[in-house]
């Protein structure tokens, strides 16, 4: 299996670009892996979501096209079509949606996610949540109005077991979000930090795992014990593990 832990591998956001970020080779070690008219699979991160789901759907069928990758098929496991997860072998690469990551680790935990996926031995990748899933033990940090300050809302839940490492994508801008009167990053993550460490990414940047080694490729950050270090650079890359 190899996996790859995005923040967001599109480019929406940056101006006169279109299909997946080519950024930190992204698209390049993609293309090492990725076979040509690929199967993909996307599992939805809140299964009763039409229009995100859609959405999903769209994004992996235009995009990746853009990017010089042929597609197959593209379908999507969401509650219509829960019996997608038993055929997962079906398919060169298996994407783990963005979307409310403790919303999206109920539905993997419903499908019995976690083992079915074992024996899988294609790509996997997740983006935003789907990556932050992929860890053995998930920090699901706040990210809903209210969930800061419920204090029967779980900040750590179990995740995929693919990697230890708990990822906060969307780096760069989350740096600037308040939620419940705080700032995610400063206030949250960092309180949230003592004795453990947290990966922060930012869009454009992800982790590659392959022969079990585990790369950050881009402009990574190590929280840890209330403090933030930059350890990696855009267009750089750092063997993490």
């Amino acid at each position: 299996m190899i996996n790859y832990l995005t923040s967001d591998p599109g480019t929406t956001y940056i101006e006169g670009k279109e299909g997946l970020n080519d950024a930190n080779r992204f698209v390049e070690n993609l293309k090492r892996h990725l076979k040509n008219n690929a199967a993909i699979l996307i599992m939805s991160s809140d299964p009763c979501n039409k229009e995100m789901n859609d959405g999903n759907v769209k994004f992996v069928s235009e995009e990746f096209p853009k990017s010089g990758f042929t597609l197959s098929r593209v379908d999507i496991c969401d509650d219509d079509h829960r019996d997608l997860v038993d055929r997962l072998n079906e398919y060169d690469l298996i994407l783990l949606a963005g979307g409310h990551v403790p919303t999206e680790s109920k539905f993997f935990g419903e499908l019995d996610l976690y083992n079915k996926i074992r024996s899988y031995d294609g790509i996997v990748m997740g983006i935003s949540a789907g990556t932050m899933n992929q860890a053995t033990e998930v920090y699901a940090i706040p990210e809903l109005e209210g969930e800061s300050l419920d204090s029967n809302y779980k900040r750590f839940i179990p995740g995929l077991g693919f990697t230890n490492l708990q990822i906060i994508p969307h780096f760069q801008w989350l740096k600037t979000v308040t939620l419940d009167g705080v700032n995610m990053i400063e206030d949250i993550a960092y309180g949230d930090s003592y004795g453990r460490e947290f990966l922060g990414v930012v869009d454009g940047a992800y982790v590659l795992i392959e022969d079990g080694i585990e790369t950050l490729y881009g402009e990574g950050y190590i929280i840890k014990d209330g403090t933030c270090i930059k350890i990696c650079n855009n267009n750089e890359s750092k063997i993490l593990r």
